[in-house]
C-alpha cells in the first residue's frame, strides 16, 4: 500500500512529508523510491510522544536510518510550532526505533537521549 502524504515540504535535498499511520508498518523502502531527493523525513502527530518519525536515503545508500538527529533538527521547529511548544517528546519508528527530546531554542534544536557507539579512532591533521 503506497504511502498518502498529507503534505509535502521540499528542500534542495530533503523531503518532508507529513502522514498518518507511519508507525503501523505502512511506509517501505520502496516507496521512497519515486523521491527525486537524497533523502525523505515521515512524520506524524505521535500517540505516545508528540510525533513520530522515518528516515531515508537511498540515494545515499541509506534504506532507512534507525534515529536520525539531523532530521529531527528539521521537525522539531514545525512540531514546536503546530503543537505551541519548545521541549517536545519525540520517537523514531524504524525497526531499531529511538527516542529522543527535542527542545526549539529558536536558532538551535537541542537534542537528548541514548545513543549507539558505533565507530571510534583517531584523526591525525
Amino acid at each position: 500500500m503506497p504511502l498518502t502524504l498529507a503534505k509535502l515540504l521540499r528542500s534542495c535535498d530533503i523531503a518532508v512529508g507529513f502522514a498518518f499511520g507511519i508507525n503501523t508498518g505502512i511506509v517501505t523502502y520502496s516507496d521512497n523510491l519515486q523521491v527525486d531527493r537524497f533523502a525523505v523525513i515521515v512524520t506524524a502527530p505521535g500517540r505516545q510522544v508528540d510525533f513520530v518519525s522515518r528516515f531515508f536515503a537511498p540515494a545515499g545508500g541509506v534504506p532507512e536510518d534507525p534515529v536520525t538527529g539531523s532530521a529531527h533538527c528539521t521537525l522539531t521547529p514545525y512540531w514546536s510550532k503546530r503543537l505551541a511548544r519548545t521541549k517536545l517528546h519525540a520517537r523514531q519508528v524504524s525497526a531499531r526505533g529511538g527516542e529522543l527530546f527535542c527542545e526549539d531554542r529558536g536558532e538551535r534544536v537541542s537534542i537528548a537521549g541514548s545513543a549507539v557507539l558505533f565507530l571510534e579512532g583517531t584523526i591525525l591533521l
